[in-house]
């Protein structure tokens, strides 16, 4: 162990880096209920299992690459 806590990015594939946004997308929260639109909550887990799983990733989710 060489006593660094920085994360090493776990890399996806195209699909899956695809299907997450479309996730996020599917998932956000609505700014008039201010709820998830598909779950009804306004902590939507599978919003933030996609979030995560870019972040680690080390995905640019800033970026607007594929659908």
């Amino acid at each position: 162990m060489n006593g660094s806590s920085a994360e090493v990015p776990t890399p996806l594939s195209d699909d899956l880096i695809v299907y997450y946004r479309r996730v996020l997308a599917a998932h956000s929260i609505d700014p008039v209920s201010r709820v998830c639109p598909v779950c009804g909550v306004k902590r939507c887990a599978d919003w933030q299992q996609a979030y995560e799983r870019l972040v680690v990733a080390g995905v640019d989710l800033e970026s607007r690459v594929g659908p």
